[in-house]
């Protein structure tokens, strides 16, 4: 069974020690809030501008084994 996690429910945590710790748990999905009312503490659309920030956010989820779409 795969399991995920809504990272909003930890959103005072940074979000590679999220990461970190779902991984721990053997979580195999994670679904970021992206602002109103689950916030985007892990995951800000205006990334989607800067191709440098997009590239970090993608970086990190991938370092710890969470691929990315494309």
């Amino acid at each position: 069974m795969r399991v995920g996690v809504f990272t909003p429910l930890l959103s005072q945590v940074s979000f590679e020690d999220v990461l970190k710790k779902l991984k721990t748990h053997g979580v195999d999905s994670v679904e970021l809030g992206t602002g109103n009312y689950p916030g985007d503490a892990h995951c800000k659309l205006s990334m989607l501008e800067d191709a440098a920030a997009l590239s970090d956010f993608k970086s990190k989820l991938g370092d710890h084994g969470y691929p990315s779409a494309p």
